[in-house]
């Protein structure tokens, strides 16, 4: 027999009804309970969700407030940026107009003391000195060479000529009697010696 026609026959005695009227009473039970635990969530989130959304506003209010702060903030660190700028510029262009008066008025002789300087250090970069490594005498022996080389000596006096020529530019940015002038550039004309 098919079991389909089985549960047809058992449904119609007693028995079967009995034991599906249990079964529907104890679903029914079941979902009875699913029912008021639903009921009971809804009224739980009922009862906290206002204070939640209060809570929930209250936070908003203070990002607001904490995004106005930072917005007054970063302009006021716009407004200190453009004064500093403004500064600096205004500082800048006062100083390009009096360095550019002290170097159209400085005095003749630190442009001819430059000029010199400069055909001097152009005088020894043509020299040319090579380090030809030890040096032999006609035997074949070693020379003991004490001092500086030719090469040693040359690339010292040119190191001196370009630091005598930086402080010769300075020297006409400052404001200098004759006799200051004359000793500074004769200071100078001594430290190019390569002595």
């Amino acid at each position: 027999m098919e079991s389909s026609k089985l549960l047809e026959r058992l449904a119609r005695t007693e028995l079967g009804r009995q034991l599906l009227a249990e079964e529907t009473a104890e679903v029914l039970e079941h979902r009875r309970e699913l029912a008021a635990e639903v009921e009971r969530l809804t009224v739980e989130l009922e009862a906290a969700l206002p204070a939640l959304q209060n809570a929930e506003q209250k936070a908003l209010a203070t990002v607001e407030r904490a995004r106005e702060k930072l917005r007054a903030a970063q302009e006021a660190h716009g407004q200190a940026v453009a004064a500093q700028a403004h500064a600096i510029n205004s500082h800048d262009m006062r100083r390009t107009r009096l360095e550019s008066e002290l170097y159209t008025t400085a005095p003749p002789a630190i442009g001819q003391f430059r000029g010199w300087l400069q055909d001097l250090f152009d005088s020894l970069r043509r020299q040319r000195f090579y380090e030809a490594g030890e040096k032999r005498d006609a035997l074949g022996n070693p020379i003991a060479h004490d001092g500086p080389t030719a090469y040693e000596m040359q690339a010292k006096r040119m190191a001196a000529v370009q630091g005598a020529m930086r402080q010769a530019e300075a020297l006409m940015l400052e404001a200098l009697s004759e006799d200051e002038l004359a000793e500074k550039l004769e200071a100078l004309r001594a430290s190019t010696d390569g002595k």
